[in-house]
């Protein structure tokens, strides 16, 4: 993780010793990139103290490596600032205080840190903690440590990772699954049952991605809280399958189609509920793609129309405050079809305006500019009368059209300009010829 420098930077005894690798060190760099190559999900963790690191079971390369790096593969996660670990000490009370300035070792690496306990404790000999350490680290959960004290002379405990990604806050509110992995170091159940109680869902390519369980492993835990419904696990075609808490992937469905159906209810001229004020409604824990699985599981009783969200059986109707204003509407836009008002005439107040959106919404009305609406109905007539037209002649122009359809120009240049869009018609200089194709 740390950035490789140019070359070895110590002088010309050291630079001698560095181009001398150890054996310990090249045994080490060695047995890591078969592990790698023997398919397992990490590589070993390897630190080089600063020599010039050969590998030869790979492309042959020879790459400076900075103190304490970490040897691993893209993929396999990131670095973390900090860790939530369970400390334990077997021959007696472990005592430790927040703010705790120590040293870690993991691996091969001496990484300074500090702790922050966590208070009330059930069981002294295990205390669970969060390790800030000074500089980004490299771990997998499952990892195990050596905690010493700042001058080095003293061990004060080994350590288990529990989780090498925690949130910046919260992390105290997850005790109970902390102790169950403290408890179960082993046992992957009880690693994915903390994981996804955490998470609510999670994609399975990533449950456990960044511990030191196995896919093999992970796939065997995860059968019997399937079996236990548990969790559910929600296929996608073609993608990942999704793995969800249960209980909270029900109360997140209810949660949804209550939100619907009151908007439904406040706006029952609407379609449906718009998707981004769905998905702001449900939260910052409801992320793609788990919006999306989310909007899918809801059918069939409820259907995604374009970018809203509506009940199968809904009907958009407008509401009793906005009739008389629909009314109006709808009388404007047929008493000369092809000949309306403008539009600011014709919703000239917040009522029409909404009646008007309705309208639109619903496919009454069509939207050709602007400021032009006619009613559908006058617009797939003159699609009709300027189709037979230009099959009869082979072309026309925009004043032959409108003397067919007995119209003005105010009527007849934005809808020419709104048939060429809908591929109805295609312009060829002054003329018009029916599009084919």
């Amino acid at each position: 993780p740390a950035a490789a420098p140019a070359g070895p930077p110590w002088g010309s005894r050291a630079t001698a010793a560095a181009r001398s690798v150890s054996t310990r060190h090249a045994a080490r760099m060695s047995t890591a990139w078969r592990r790698v190559q023997g398919g397992l999900r990490r590589p070993s963790i390897v630190s080089t103290r600063g020599c010039w690191a050969t590998t030869t079971s790979c492309t042959a390369a020879q790459v400076p490596v900075a103190p304490e790096a970490t040897v691993t593969l893209p993929g396999l996660g990131q670095v973390s600032s900090s860790w939530v670990a369970a400390l334990w000490r077997l021959d007696g009370p472990l005592v430790v205080r927040d703010r705790l300035r120590v040293h870690v070792h993991h691996g091969t690496g001496d990484l300074a840190a500090t702790l922050d306990v966590l208070r009330g404790a059930a069981d002294e000999r295990c205390v669970l903690a969060r390790v800030r350490f000074d500089a980004p680290v490299f771990a997998f959960a499952g990892d195990r440590f050596v905690v010493r004290d700042w001058s080095a002379t003293a061990t004060i405990a080994g350590g288990l990772v529990l989780d090498a990604h925690p949130p910046r806050t919260g992390w105290r509110r997850r005790e109970a699954g902390l102790r169950a992995r403290a408890a179960a170091p082993d046992d992957a159940g009880a690693w994915i049952a903390s994981a996804i109680r955490w998470q609510h869902a999670v994609l399975e390519s990533e449950l456990l991605a960044d511990s030191r369980f196995s896919a093999g492993q992970t796939a065997a835990g995860l059968v019997p809280l399937i079996a236990s419904r548990a969790v559910l696990r929600i296929d996608r075609p073609g993608q990942a399958a999704v793995l969800a808490d249960a209980a909270w992937w029900t109360d997140l469905r209810r949660r949804a189609a209550e939100l619907v159906t009151a908007h439904h209810a406040a706006h029952s001229e609407a379609r449906g509920l718009p998707l981004a004020a769905l998905r702001a409604a449900l939260g910052k824990e409801v992320r793609s793609p788990l919006f999306d699985v989310l909007v899918a599981a809801l059918a069939p009783d409820f259907l995604r129309a374009g970018e809203v969200l509506k009940r199968a059986a809904h009907q958009p109707a407008l509401p009793a405050s906005l009739a008389r204003a629909g009314a109006q509407l709808r009388t404007a836009l047929t008493k000369s079809p092809l000949d309306p008002p403008a539009r600011k005439n014709l919703a000239p107040d917040a009522a029409s305006r909404a009646a008007l959106t309705f309208l639109l919404e619903t496919g009454e009305a069509v939207e050709i500019s602007e400021e032009l609406i006619l009613s559908a109905e006058a617009v797939d007539r003159a699609a009709e009368v300027v189709t037979a037209h230009l099959r009869q002649h082979g072309r026309a122009t925009v004043s032959e059209l409108k003397a067919a359809l007995h119209s003005n120009r105010r009527i007849m240049v934005p809808l020419m300009e709104y048939f060429d869009r809908r591929k109805i018609t295609r312009r060829q200089g002054d003329y018009r010829v029916v599009h084919e194709g």
